[in-house]
């Protein structure tokens, strides 16, 4: 689920979640993930609020038990390396050449 939020992937995140836009500030945005009432995930989590730029720089799980887990990254940076092969298969997989 985590991965799906970072990547972006919204239509994986549609079916198990009500998902709120907000792009007010210039440069920014935020996704507010809520649970769908039906689905087993809204036994788990009551919110995941995503946030960043270019980058995602927060993520907050927000809990059932009123516990909340926060994810902050830090000081990234676009490089122009090349990916090892494991690695860029994880973003090749399924697309045609």
């Amino acid at each position: 689920m985590i991965s799906s939020v970072l990547s972006g992937n919204w239509e994986t995140l549609q079916s198990q979640f009500n998902i709120t836009e907000n792009t007010k500030k210039s440069n920014t945005w935020e996704a507010i993930l809520t649970p769908k009432a039906n689905g087993a995930v809204a036994t788990q989590v009551n919110r995941i609020a995503a946030s960043g730029d270019i980058f995602v720089k927060t993520v907050t799980i927000k809990k059932p038990s009123s516990d909340q887990d926060v994810i902050t990254f830090d000081d990234q940076v676009i490089g122009m390396l090349p990916l090892p092969p494991e690695f860029a298969k994880l973003f090749t997989d399924g697309i045609p050449e």
